[in-house]
């Protein structure tokens, strides 16, 4: 499922070696609405919307101290007692996202990581408008493609490892989940949440696959363009 984050996470991968930049159009990232701003999360997704971001997948849980560690490649808690206790002191939201340059986009969009830098230079970054220190920052975004790979395996690890991968979340936090509809219910439509399952599985690899393809070509009519890409690159027309 959704192999076009793993190669495209790939591909940065090896473009950062390289020194090259990756041509691929639609680029995956990775943000956590953190604790302190988890109550405004509606007003933060839509701005991400606005923006031009796809929400691949969002999940509501509460950080275990192991899964927070993995999350964030920490080898050792030591010297992080302040962070830990915060991100794991309530719900957090994690949105796993796509974009056209999306790690360096999302990144310009949250803003400094102290929020009163952010104030005082990008007023209108999310970490202005919702965070108040370098801890209580409203949101945490990717810093890289290894940091994004490592976080989208940590709370989403069906996207990257397929649907048989193991699910440290619902094992260590299966009492924080939280039904979706209620999550995101101003934001995003309710007959779309009703049918996410159905549609991470049966619709969104392969419109991926045409809206990446779409965005290289800008076809004149992208509209007609993509309808006959999905027709022409059904799934079920090669089973």
């Amino acid at each position: 499922m959704f192999k076009f984050f793993e190669s495209n996470l790939k591909g940065k991968r090896e473009d950062k070696k390289s020194g090259n930049k990756s041509s691929s159009s639609l680029e995956g990232t990775f943000a956590i609405i953190k604790p302190d701003a988890f109550h405004k999360r509606e007003e933060i997704v839509q701005i991400l919307r606005t923006e031009g971001f796809l929400l691949v997948a969002v999940r509501v849980f509460t950080f275990s101290k192991l899964t927070l560690a993995k999350c964030f490649g920490l080898n050792s808690l030591r010297g992080h007692e302040d962070f830990v206790d915060f991100m794991t002191s309530g719900k957090v939201l994690g949105i796993c996202l796509a974009r056209r340059d999306g790690i360096r986009k999302l990144q310009k969009l949250a803003g400094p990581k102290n929020s009163v830098e952010a104030k005082m230079y990008y007023p209108r970054s999310i970490r202005a408008l919702y965070g108040k220190d370098e801890l209580r920052n409203a949101i945490h975004v990717s810093d890289d493609a290894i940091g994004t790979e490592r976080e989208i395996g940590t709370v989403f690890p069906t996207i990257l490892y397929g649907d048989e991968a193991y699910d440290e979340i619902v094992v260590a936090d299966e009492n924080t989940k939280e039904d979706l509809n209620e999550t995101l219910r101003k934001s995003v439509n309710e007959e779309t949440l009703d049918n996410k399952e159905y549609l991470m599985k049966y619709v969104c690899p392969t419109l991926l696959k045409g809206l990446n393809e779409m965005y290289d070509k800008k076809p004149e009519n992208p509209v007609i363009w993509l309808a006959t890409w999905l027709i022409q690159n059904n799934p079920k027309n090669h089973s």
